[in-house]
């Protein structure tokens, strides 16, 4: 809008011009002492104002002991006027009679106050006059026109206006929006206003409509660019035909990837791959459910592949849907390969799969290697590896490669794997280049799998709180599918329940002539019902070694043959403490703690040993024939066994057996 539409020139004849007049004269006349800007922003004096500038002038008019013509002659006569105090000069032009100083050590400096002329005064005189009964008041301006009257009962009066501006003020609507159009309804009342602007205002909003379409802009671009969502029917997913929906899906990936990233959204249906769809880093893949949005890749390759080679693959996400692999066939010339997985990613960081299903793959359902800060939640795997056999390479529910990096976190949680060939989850070295560290599995159920849990040589695994039920093992530490493991380092398994499985609770294997470095710790697990070994430790190697290891505070019992078993191998610096072992040996003969391997420095302390059954089928406390060097089997309560004493049938140096209550 112009300027001199904002402000029209004098003359004007408008209700907004008058009321602005109206306002104007009233603060003029009513307002505290001050200044009140006129149309064209200069300041006019209020009545108040010009009443205390009257009253200074009045104050200022008083008899000059001393004046000077000028401020030389006033500087040279210094002598006589004292430090502190002032004197007039008479002002070189007709602005003031004179002008003030101050002497300041000396010097003469201006106060800034002035003595008004004679020429000033009569010119207020002008500005304002009285009637002769004294009842109204006049306000000129330099004219000498009359502009308002203030009567004797306050009121103020424009020239021109009939009435006073009070009874005029009584007739005009309040209205404090600022609006240049007011919309009202039959009844006046407001239903919308245009500001000076053009921006348009409803009732209860507190900005106009074009300035909240600005904002809803700014916010949706933000978030375009921040999370972007792209349907895959805009990509040509038809989720009618059945047709081979892996160019639709692909493009979406390749699109978002090239505008910044986002999120793919695939809605329900059933959903053919004739080849895998490569993920691109940035996107995001969702679904609308599990078991509503369905990946149904055939072949003998996996619906989800990248491979990176060293080059990761991040910040990606899979979410809400469900890999099915039914039509997955054998490889036509090399039959089983562990590329026929659900999802297949190698080299891929910042991670999340959250809420999917994979079920009937050929090979290994989430096989996901070389991983930097990955996140496994609510992941279910049925029926996985279903084309390989015990012992191919992969063949598992989650099965995840390690070893590029020193520190490789991933957390595996809530998830439910069940019926997979080789394992519900296993951990498997891949590279020799890092020791994959970081890796943890908390509060997932893993059941009738060849083993539920494996650790096949990683470095420092934290499993702890998962239910390792009705497998053939429920914990495994071996050297893996592929061999390149060596088991049993540095890792906590705490807490689980290790139950019902067909053969050993954990199971502790390798045919490697290694000193493995253990410093594992198996550490409050109820390890019961399993069918043969409650913790069964075969290195079949003669030369292989278990090392600085500790087995304590465990639940031992009702293992259908030993509680601890130790078949062979040498144990170094191990202890057996604390645990609780009772009831063992129900379908075979059995002890609590049985075996022929080698201790060199080892303990047996602190455990409780007991068979609490009317026919005790828990043999010996301890049966031992291996050799037994710097030894301590001490402290351990044994009452109730079917043989109640320390059955050490091997060469023993330096071995101690004191106060074990209850041995004969």
């Amino acid at each position: 809008m112009a300027a001199d539409e904002l402000n029209p020139p004098l003359g004007t004849t408008t209700p907004e011009i008058f009321l602005d007049n109206v306002k104007r004269a009233d603060r003029l006349v009513n307002g505290p002492a001050g200044t009140v800007d006129d149309r064209g922003g200069e300041p006019l004096d209020t009545w108040r104002q010009m009443m205390a500038k009257n009253d200074e002038v009045r104050q200022n008019i008083i008899p000059l002991s001393k004046q000077y013509m000028t401020l030389a002659a006033a500087q040279a006569d210094i002598a006589n006027i004292p430090e502190g105090s002032t004197t007039y000069v008479r002002s070189p032009d007709d602005n003031a009679l004179a002008i003030e100083y101050m002497n300041v050590a000396g010097t003469l400096q201006s106060t800034g106050r002035k003595m008004i002329s004679q020429e000033y005064v009569d010119a207020l005189k002008k500005l304002i006059n009285v009637s002769s009964d004294n009842n109204l008041t006049f306000f000129n301006d330099v004219d000498d026109a009359t502009v308002t009257v203030q009567d004797d009962f306050g009121d103020m009066h424009l020239a021109g206006m009939p009435g006073s501006v009070r009874d005029r003020l009584k007739t005009l609507q309040a209205n404090k929006a600022p609006a240049i159009l007011r919309l009202t309804d039959a009844e006046n009342a407001a239903y919308a206003s245009v500001d000076e602007y053009g921006d348009f205002y409803l009732p209860g909003m507190t900005e106009s409509i074009q300035r909240m379409l600005r904002k809803n802009k700014t916010d949706v671009d933000r978030l375009r660019k921040r999370g972007m969502i792209l349907d895959a029917r805009d990509c040509g997913l038809n989720v009618k035909t059945g047709e081979d929906s892996q160019r639709a899906l692909q493009r979406g990936y390749d699109w978002l990837s090239g505008n910044g990233g986002g999120k793919l959204y695939t809605p329900p249906g059933y959903f053919k791959l004739a080849k895998p769809v490569n993920p691109r880093s940035g996107v995001a893949l969702l679904g609308a459910g599990v078991g509503v949005t369905n990946f149904l890749p055939f072949g003998y390759l996996a619906a989800f592949t990248y491979q990176g080679a060293e080059t990761y693959i991040e910040n990606i996400q899979f979410t809400d849907f469900t890999i099915d692999g039914e039509n997955q066939q054998l490889h036509p010339v090399n039959g089983y390969i562990p590329d026929i997985k659900g999802i297949y990613l190698q080299y891929y960081r910042n991670t999340i799969f959250d809420r999917i299903k994979i079920q009937n793959t050929g090979a290994t359902g989430l096989g996901v290697d070389m991983p930097d800060n990955v996140s496994i939640m609510r992941v279910v795997t049925e029926n996985c590896g279903r084309l390989g056999q015990v012992g191919s390479l992969g063949a598992s529910g989650i099965g995840l490669g390690t070893g590029y990096l020193a520190s490789e976190p991933i957390y595996i949680g809530q998830t439910v794997n069940k019926g997979n060939k080789n394992y519900g989850i296993f951990f498997e070295p891949q590279r020799g280049v890092g020791v994959a560290r970081d890796t943890i599995a908390i509060g997932n159920v893993c059941e009738y799998n060849h083993a539920g849990m494996a650790d096949c040589g990683i470095d420092g695994l934290i499993a702890i709180g998962n239910n390792l039920r009705f497998n053939e093992y429920g914990f495994k530490g071996s050297p893996g599918t592929n061999g390149a493991g060596n088991p049993g380092n540095r890792g906590i398994l705490k807490g689980n329940h290790i139950n019902g499985n067909t053969k050993h609770g954990i199971y502790l294997y390798t045919d490697k002539g290694l000193a493995i470095e253990g410093e594992y710790n198996y550490s409050g697990n109820r390890i019961a019902d399993n069918e043969l070994d409650g913790i069964h430790v075969e290195y079949a190697h003669t030369s292989a070694k278990l090392l600085n290891s500790k087995f304590a505070d465990n639940d031992i019992y009702r293992n259908g043959r030993h509680g601890l078993n130790f078949v062979s191998g040498n144990l170094v610096n191990v202890d057996i403490m604390d645990n609780r072992l009772w009831n063992n040996g129900r379908t075979e003969v059995g002890d609590a703690i049985a075996g022929a391997a080698d201790m060199v420095k080892c303990g047996i302390t602190g455990n409780k040993i007991r068979d609490t059954q009317d026919t005790a089928t828990q043999r010996y406390p301890v049966n031992l024939s291996g050799a037994l060097t710097d030894t301590d089997i001490s402290f351990n309560h044994c009452v109730g066994n079917a043989q109640n004493t320390l059955n050490l049938t091997g060469t023993q140096t330096r071995v101690t057996t004191i106060n074990n209550p209850g041995i004969a």
